[in-house]
């Protein structure tokens, strides 16, 4: 589900809490951030907690689930 809000974190415009895409309102049209962050949602939909303390304690993991978003992104025109 993808929702317009102000609650995205300062210098993101966009952040995925699975079940819900959070996305700036000036963004929500941003193509290319959106495919970005359904890579992500389906990344989340499996483990939820797991995938984020990985995302957040593991450089490793955050490269390379960011390498993983970032193609779609732009082949998506973003």
């Amino acid at each position: 589900m993808i929702i317009a809000t102000q609650l995205v974190p300062r210098g993101f415009s966009a952040i995925t809490v699975w079940p819900f895409i959070l996305v700036r309102p000036a963004s929500v049209r941003d193509k290319g951030l959106i495919e970005h962050e359904l890579v992500h949602y389906r990344e989340q939909r499996w483990c939820t907690p797991v995938w984020w303390a990985r995302y957040v304690f593991s450089a490793d993991f955050r490269l390379a689930a960011e390498v993983r978003a970032y193609p779609r992104q732009i082949d998506a025109g973003g």
